[in-house]
């Protein structure tokens, strides 16, 4: 939890007379929002993490890249133990503290809050899949994962497959369109967002 409050002091700190006593007080009601996180079971938040990165249907990653989750399952790695701290903390202390700023104003700006968060842990794996794909070393997959939030330079792609999934699990149409069984739907999708064409889906 203190990694949160790093993160609420170091905006506080930015011209405010008593920076202190306002960080807290955010921290304060921040954490009466997420505490769920922390107070669940352990059972309850495995299961929890597998429902977004489990290697099995009908977990999300199965559902938007099933072929990177198949990867994950004969490699015998389950990506929710390395993004455990991802979800808990809200990615605090996973990323530079700006980017984590920006990812907080997409979490906070979500509808349903926090639930974008969610959609994030999965981005942020699907966002590797190529340089995960390509080993199938249990301890090199773990490190692409554990530092997947550091690299600079990636923030937009993967705030953009955030809500990519986001839109696709909200969206209700029957049949179902575009499938959403395909990375590449949502690959379409968070580019959609950036060229003007989200708002034809």
């Amino acid at each position: 939890m203190s990694e949160i409050g790093a993160v609420m002091l170091h905006v506080m700190m930015q011209g405010a007379e008593h920076a202190e006593a306002d960080a807290f007080w955010c921290f304060n009601a921040l954490m009466a929002e997420v505490k769920i996180r922390f107070l669940l079971d352990p059972g309850r938040r495995t299961a929890d993490l597998q429902a977004l990165l489990g290697t099995k249907c009908p977990s999300l990653l199965s559902k938007y890249d099933p072929e990177l989750a198949k990867h994950f399952e004969e490699c015998d790695l389950e990506p929710g133990v390395v993004a455990l701290r991802w979800y808990m903390l809200l990615l605090a202390g996973a990323a530079a503290v700006p980017d984590v700023i920006r990812w907080w104003d997409a979490f906070f700006a979500d509808a349903r809050r926090f639930e974008l968060c969610d959609y994030a842990c999965v981005a942020l794996v699907m966002e590797h899949r190529e340089e995960l794909l390509r080993t199938r070393n249990v301890v090199t997959l773990a490190e692409i994962l554990q530092f997947v939030p550091l690299e600079k330079g990636n923030f937009e792609p993967m705030v953009r497959k955030a809500w990519a999934i986001c839109a696709l699990q909200w969206r209700v149409q029957s049949p179902p369109y575009p499938p959403l069984s395909t990375a590449v739907a949502v690959q379409e999708m968070a580019g959609a967002f950036f060229t003007g064409l989200f708002k034809n889906f």
